[in-house]
């Protein structure tokens, strides 16, 4: 876990780093609120362990989007952007997202 921690903040740290002009409002990612769903789908529920999970709040005007491997490997390349490798279930990223958003 740890590893995929130092992972995300490393890619986070290098694709922050660059200078790259604004995408026009026409090349925007499309709005996609499978992130938000996904986490919010587990509020009130209890994992396997009988642990509850945390309660998550996604604004409806979140800024996640998902995107294949194309797109990640195109973003580290040559654009501008937070890739964030999560999976709803985990509780370190269920604390994390709305922070990050």
């Amino acid at each position: 876990m740890k590893t995929i921690i130092s992972l995300m903040l490393v890619l986070m740290s290098l694709v922050a780093c660059t200078q790259q002009p604004a995408l026009p409002a026409t090349e925007l990612p499309v709005k996609d609120q499978s992130v938000k769903n996904a986490f919010e789908a587990l509020n009130g529920q209890t994992a396997s362990n009988g642990q509850p999970y945390m309660e998550v709040h996604i604004p409806e005007d979140s800024l996640f989007v998902p995107i294949n491997e194309e797109d990640a490997l195109q973003l580290l390349e040559s654009g501008t952007g937070v890739l964030i490798f999560e999976f709803p279930e985990c509780p370190w990223y269920r604390n994390m997202m709305p922070v990050v958003d």
